[in-house]
C-alpha cells in the first residue's frame, strides 16, 4: 500500500527523528512509503543522513523548510524548551501537495513496531484522528473543556488533508494564535480546542505512550485522571494496545527514561538500542543527562512502590507542579 508520513523536528532531534524513520521503514517494507520532513532548522549533514537511511530502504523522503513559516508565528507563540518545532505540523496541509489526501503525522520520539497500512483504510471523512491523551481536569477547564469532555494528543495524527483544506483550518489556527493565549500544550491545545467534535479516537495501539505501560490499565487511568470510557480507552483496548502496539511513543515521565538516555530504564529499551546500532551514524545517539534530585527520588520511588502507589503519588505531584506553573 503506498502511504505518506510526516516528521518534523530541528538538529537537536535529527538523530532521534532517524531512529523512528528506520524503524518506520524496516517495519513497513511491503509498503510504498513516502517521508515528509518538515525542517526546522536541520544541519546539512543531519539532512544528508536522514536521505541516506530513507534511500537505503528504497524509500523517498521530501525535506520543506518550515522556518519560514514558524518565524511569521514566532510573535504570537511560547516556545517549547527554546524551540518552536513542534508547531510545524499546523502548517502540513499547506506544504504537501494538493494530490496528497492523507498523511500521518509521527513525532520524532516514537518508535514503530508494526505496519501502518490500516491506518489509512477508515473511508470517514472526520478532519482528523488522535489518540486519547491523559491531563488533569483543571486543564481541561482552563482551556474551556468540561470533565466529559474528550481531550486528545497530537503526538501521532492522521490528517484528512481534503477536509482540512475544504475548512480552511490553516485560517482558524492562524486567527486563534493572533489572539497570543499562551496554551500549556502549545499547539496540541490549538487543535483539541479549535476541531472539538470533529476529531475522531485513534487505536491506542497506534499511540503507546510511556505512562500507559506504567499505569498499566484503563482503570488506573480512568481513576486517576478522573475520565470514564466515554472519554477514555475500555480494558480490553488498553490491555491489546499494551501487548500489540503499533507505535510507541518514547513521552517523557519520571518513572520511564527514554531510550536514547544512558540511564533508561524503558521497556523496549533493547528493541530501540538494537534498530539504533544497526546504523552507524545513528549508534552515536545516547545522551547523558543528569537528573535532578527530584528526578532521582521519583525513580527511586518508582523503583521500590507498589505500582498504583506510585503511580498516585506522581498524578498528585502533577498536579501540584502544574498548576504552581513548574511543568
Amino acid at each position: 500500500m503506498k502511504f505518506d508520513v510526516v516528521y518534523g523536528s530541528d538538529d537537536k532531534f535529527a538523530k532521534v527523528a532517524g531512529v523512528s524513520i528506520l524503524s518506520l521503514l524496516m517495519s513497513n517494507s511491503e509498503n510504498e512509503v513516502t517521508i515528509h520532513f518538515l525542517d526546522a532548522g536541520l544541519s546539512e549533514s543531519s539532512r544528508n543522513e536522514l536521505k541516506r537511511i530513507v534511500e537505503e530502504k528504497k524509500s523517498h523522503i521530501f525535506f520543506y523548510d518550515v522556518l519560514t513559516c514558524l518565524n511569521k508565528i514566532k510573535e504570537h507563540i511560547p516556545s517549547m524548551g527554546g524551540s518552536f518545532a513542534t508547531y510545524s505540523r499546523l502548517f502540513i496541509a499547506d506544504l504537501l501537495s494538493q494530490t496528497i489526501e492523507k498523511c500521518l503525522y509521527i513525532d520524532s520520539d516514537t518508535l514503530i513496531l508494526g505496519d501502518l497500512a490500516s491506518v489509512f483504510l477508515d473511508t470517514n471523512q472526520s478532519l482528523m484522528y488522535m489518540s486519547y491523551d491523559l491531563v488533569p481536569i483543571f486543564h481541561k477547564s482552563n482551556i474551556g473543556f468540561s470533565k466529559a469532555d474528550s481531550y486528545f494528543n497530537a503526538g501521532i495524527c492522521l490528517f484528512n488533508l481534503d477536509e482540512w483544506r475544504k475548512s480552511d483550518a490553516s485560517s482558524l489556527i492562524l486567527n486563534l494564535l493572533k489572539e497570543k493565549i499562551s496554551y500549556r500544550f502549545h499547539d496540541q491545545d490549538i487543535l483539541n480546542i479549535l476541531f472539538k467534535g470533529r476529531i475522531e479516537v485513534l487505536d491506542l495501539r497506534f499511540n503507546v505512550m510511556s505512562q500507559n505501560f506504567y499505569f498499566g490499565s484503563s482503570r488506573n487511568c480512568q481513576w486517576l485522571y478522573d475520565l470514564n470510557e466515554k472519554n477514555y480507552y475500555t480494558e480490553a483496548q488498553y490491555k491489546n494496545a499494551l501487548r500489540n502496539p503499533v507505535i510507541l511513543h518514547l513521552t517523557s515521565v519520571p518513572f520511564l527514561v527514554r531510550p536514547w538516555i544512558a540511564a533508561s530504564n524503558h521497556p523496549y529499551l533493547s528493541i530501540y538500542r538494537k534498530i539504533k546500532n544497526s546504523d552507524t551514524w545513528l549508534s552515536t545517539l545516547e545522551e547523558n543527562k543528569d537528573f535532578s534530585l527530584r528526578q532521582r527520588l521519583l525513580q527511586r520511588m518508582c523503583s521500590v512502590f507498589p505500582k498504583f502507589l506510585s503511580a498516585f503519588v506522581i498524578t498528585l505531584m502533577h498536579k501540584s507542579f502544574y498548576k504552581k506553573g513548574i511543568i
